[in-house]
C-alpha cells in the first residue's frame, strides 16, 4: 500500500512540475501540422515524421508520471 502511494504521489508531483505551456505548445504544433498537411504544404512522410515525434513525447510523459 505505501508503494502504490509513493508512486501516485510520484505521478501526482511530476504532472504538477510539467509546464501546462509546453503541452499547449505541442498540441498546438499538431494542429499547426495538420493544417499544413491538409493544405499540401508539407508531405505525408514529414507530417509522419512529426506525427512519430509527438506520439514519442506524449509517451515519455505519461511513462514518466506514472499514468502509464
Amino acid at each position: 500500500m505505501a508503494a502504490s502511494y509513493k508512486s501516485l504521489l510520484n505521478a501526482y508531483t511530476f504532472q504538477r512540475n510539467i509546464d501546462p505551456m509546453y503541452l499547449q505548445r505541442l498540441d498546438q504544433s499538431l494542429q499547426a501540422h495538420t493544417r499544413n498537411f491538409l493544405s499540401k504544404n508539407i508531405n505525408m512522410l514529414e507530417y509522419l515524421d512529426f506525427l512519430e515525434a509527438y506520439q514519442q513525447n506524449q509517451l515519455a510523459i505519461l511513462d514518466a508520471s506514472g499514468i502509464k
